[in-house]
């Protein structure tokens, strides 16, 4: 277990509880009881941080959120971060809301649309994502998002290698620095997960060809 404040372990059995019930009228997540949903959810979502003792802070963006997973956990875990949801379905994105003001969470705020209409602000400091898509697909969403400097973190399991192998060209291209791969594990019923956090900088301004029209990065990757 996490070392958790109080506070924020109250904040995540709210939260999980209200997955739970959530998850009685649409398809949130796969698991639907309690321990599950902590293990490979939760702790899975906040492991990295505490494991590598990352802080984070400034503005973020977490694309694809779900049912909230990295980015509700992560907003409980850094309550300084200010944070933007993006979930283009509507359900999900309304559940969302629901949790940040059911849990106060300050500084956080949900878009119920596509990361590509966010445009190229390129103000942001982190980007995350986890169970989102391929690399090169994610690369491309990020780079839009972020000033230069700013990190990406994508959740990966065991064929990240495999992954990183396909992005090459998009990293190049986007204008990433080659990642830092950060491991972190955890047990589930006696069997042992073993994931990466691959952290990519950005090096250099978005060429403005980029995002592309909505779809492109997923459907025609780089």
């Amino acid at each position: 277990m996490l070392d958790f404040s109080k506070e924020t372990e109250y904040a995540l059995d709210r939260y999980i509880e209200m997955i739970i019930e959530e998850n009685k009228r649409q398809n949130l997540i796969r698991f639907t009881d309690h321990e599950a949903i902590l293990t490979k959810h939760v702790l899975d979502s906040a492991l990295p941080w505490m494991a590598h003792r990352i802080e984070l802070e400034g503005k973020g963006v977490d694309i694809g959120s779900g049912a909230g997973f990295p980015g509700i956990v992560i907003k409980l875990c850094f309550p300084n971060l200010s944070l933007t949801l993006y979930e283009s379905e509507k359900k999900k994105a309304a559940f969302l809301r629901r949790v940040i003001q059911q849990l106060g969470l300050d500084g956080c705020r949900v878009v119920a649309d596509r990361v590509e209409s966010a445009g190229r602000p390129q103000s942001y400091d982190a980007v995350f994502a986890r169970a989102v898509g391929g690399l090169p697909t994610l690369l491309e969403y990020a780079a839009p998002l972020l000033a230069v400097g700013g990190k990406a973190y994508f959740y990966k399991g065991p064929k990240y290698p495999e992954e990183i192998e396909k992005s090459e060209r998009a990293r190049r291209i986007l204008g990433w620095e080659s990642p830092e791969i950060l491991p972190y594990t955890f047990t589930y019923k006696g069997e042992l997960y073993r994931h990466w956090l691959l952290v990519y900088r950005k090096d250099m301004e978005t060429p403005e060809r980029f995002p592309r029209r909505l779809g492109a990065a997923a459907k025609e990757p780089l």
